[in-house]
């Protein structure tokens, strides 16, 4: 994202902005499965619904925070160093050791019958 920043040709922005696009179907299909992975069958619909919750959330707040970088002295360098920089911290959580694995469907606790 940093990249975007010195770049001044309204063609070269356009071409830089689509490619970094063509990640977001992989990243969205990735995410879904692993959340289905992750819950078992009578919490899926608020899992869902709380990812999406979350990311909505996410982008409302960060479109503002860098709305306001925008407004300031830090111009749209500023706002491109915050995306950058929450990009970083995204992969840095991914990094921490110690997280939990995916319910297995077949796991035990996955075929218990739900009660009424």
């Amino acid at each position: 994202m940093v990249p975007l920043a010195a770049v001044s040709s309204p063609w070269v922005l356009a071409a830089l902005l689509f490619l970094g696009g063509t990640a977001i179907a992989p990243t969205l299909t990735v995410q879904s499965s692993l959340v289905g992975s992750f819950v078992t069958g009578h919490a899926t619909t608020e899992t869902f619904t709380w990812l999406s919750t979350v990311a909505f959330g996410a982008s409302a707040v960060g479109a503002a925070i860098g709305g306001a970088l925008i407004e300031s002295r830090f111009g749209v360098r500023g706002s491109l160093v915050l995306a950058a920089t929450g990009a970083a911290l995204a992969v840095a959580a991914t990094l921490v050791p110690g997280r939990g694995r995916p319910v297995s469907p077949s796991a035990p606790s996955a075929r218990r019958p739900v009660p009424a």
